[in-house]
């Protein structure tokens, strides 16, 4: 499986955790707290996937690379959301990874 997929997979999986880790909280239902340390410990592989796969390109700069792990730190969902959406396939294109 390539980390592409693997990316996508880990953030589905982490949203939609979060969704109902929210909804268990706000419900203070007895799981919620369980499932809390399921969601950060998702969170967490899923901000390394990303990572990985930004430092494994060669072609961004540097600041590009300390742009996206500050994003995927300080906002993990918000900055995740826009690298698959935007980011990633701007990279992939710029640099010719991509075929169009």
């Amino acid at each position: 499986m390539t980390t592409t997929k693997f990316l996508k997979q880990a953030f589905l999986i982490n949203y939609l955790i979060s969704v109902i880790t929210g909804i268990l909280k706000i419900a203070h239902v007895s799981g919620g707290q369980l499932l809390y340390g399921v969601f950060v410990v998702s969170t967490v592989i899923y901000i390394l996937i990303g990572l990985y796969e930004i430092y494994v390109a060669k072609r961004p700069t540097l600041p590009e690379k300390a742009m996206w792990t500050i994003g995927f730190v300080v906002l993990s969902t918000v900055a995740g959301f826009i690298y698959l959406v935007n980011g990633r396939a701007k990279i992939q294109r710029e640099y010719k990874i991509l075929k169009r």
